[in-house]
């Protein structure tokens, strides 16, 4: 038992994976989406539940530094 375990953790400590390859990626991505809204507050308050949009845009200046911009619109 002792000697699988340790060739599990070897196993495992020995693989280098990456989420996301930065050769591949642009330098600028868009994104739009949907939003669904809860309320959070007082039990006195009527509850009313909303949606809305979002709009997203992210700008890569190096491999580990991103600038990005958002906005969105909610209704109750």
């Amino acid at each position: 038992m002792k000697k699988a375990a340790l060739f599990l953790a070897i196993a495992f400590c020995s693989f280098h994976l990456f989420a996301q390859d930065y050769e591949d990626e642009k330098t600028f991505k868009f994104g739009i989406g949907g939003t669904i809204s809860i309320p959070v507050g007082d039990l006195k308050e009527p509850t009313v539940y909303g949606a809305g949009f979002e709009v997203l845009g992210v700008y890569n200046l190096t491999e580990s530094i991103a600038a990005f911009a958002q906005a969105g619109f909610e209704c109750f």
